[in-house]
């Protein structure tokens, strides 16, 4: 059973096999999927106990190679077995699947679709009077959502204190906690 399963579907082989097929077709190009099995040597090296070999897992292993239109060229090995595929591919398969799919081809709307490229440089955190003074101006259109980073800190760390690109510091005070726990 692959890592962390059944709680975490994204880590699943059936997931990750969907996602390696659509590598391969959204490039229109071979794709190799090689994975590591866990056998019993890993557990004993990574696992201290019954939860992390209940989360580890055994076997795991779903390699496979897909061809550019998305077809699976090797037969999967079981998920427990370690082994080589091998899979005779052929480079014109590459041109076919090129004239299926063309994201720039002769189809490609520029009076529809265009890029914009924002060369203004950006900073992770604004102080709500920068952003005022940028919106003064000019300098934002607007700002339609503001991005709040909320951190805990324990007892026993210190203040943190995080440096603004314009070496402006912001300093994140420990606040006392009353018996409530607030």
């Amino acid at each position: 059973m692959p890592l962390y399963q059944p709680h975490v579907h994204a880590f699943s082989s059936d997931a990750q096999l969907i996602a390696t097929q659509m590598y391969a077709m959204e490039g229109q190009t071979f794709v190799l999927c090689a994975i590591q099995v866990v056998g019993k040597k890993a557990h004993e090296f990574f696992c201290t106990n019954e939860t992390h070999e209940a989360l580890i897992g055994y076997g795991g292993g779903f390699a496979t190679i897909f061809g550019p239109d998305g077809r699976e060229l090797a037969e999967r090995l079981p998920p427990d077995a370690e082994g080589i595929l091998y899979a005779e591919i052929d480079l014109a398969e590459i041109a076919m699947a090129k004239q299926a799919a063309a994201p720039v081809g002769h189809y490609s709307r520029p009076d529809v679709f265009s890029l914009q490229f924002n060369n203004q440089s950006l900073t992770p955190i604004n102080q709500l009077r920068d952003l005022n003074r940028q919106r003064r101006a000019g300098a934002l259109e607007s700002v339609s959502e503001q991005k709040v980073a909320a951190v805990t800190l324990d007892a026993s760390a210190p203040d943190l204190q995080i440096q603004d690109s314009d070496g402006s510091a912001l300093v994140v005070e420990k606040t006392q906690r009353n018996e409530a726990g607030c």
